[in-house]
């Protein structure tokens, strides 16, 4: 019983990583549009449109990688690690750091798991 739990807050975990990835993704683009829409901030959209979308991109491998957690655990765990390093490198400001923890933190508790 002890190991299902376990499992399920592994997936929970990269989940809720995905989640502020692609939530945070929505919100910066927002605020980047509306920069735009009032011709303020068009060189802030240049420069955070490739990082918010390898974002989307990173977010949606997580999804995927925490649900495969219970089939090819070893996998998903080192997938998880990259996957937050990269997110972590990559992101300048703090945008990243959030789901990069949490892709981390899954992957740990994923691979530390017996």
């Amino acid at each position: 019983m002890r190991k299902r739990k376990l499992r399920i807050l592994e997936t929970i975990i990269g989940i809720i990583g995905s989640l502020f990835g692609i939530g945070i993704f929505f919100f910066v683009g927002m605020l980047l549009a509306l920069g735009d829409f009032y011709n303020t901030g068009s060189s802030l959209l240049d420069q955070y449109s490739q990082q918010l979308s390898s974002l989307i991109i990173y977010s949606i491998i997580g999804i995927i990688l925490s649900f495969l957690i219970n089939f090819k655990r070893k996998f998903a765990g080192w997938g998880l690690i990259i996957i937050s390093l990269a997110i972590t490198v990559q992101s300048v400001d703090f945008a990243g750091f959030i789901p990069g923890f949490f892709f981390f933190v899954a992957g740990i508790i994923t691979l530390l798991r017996k």
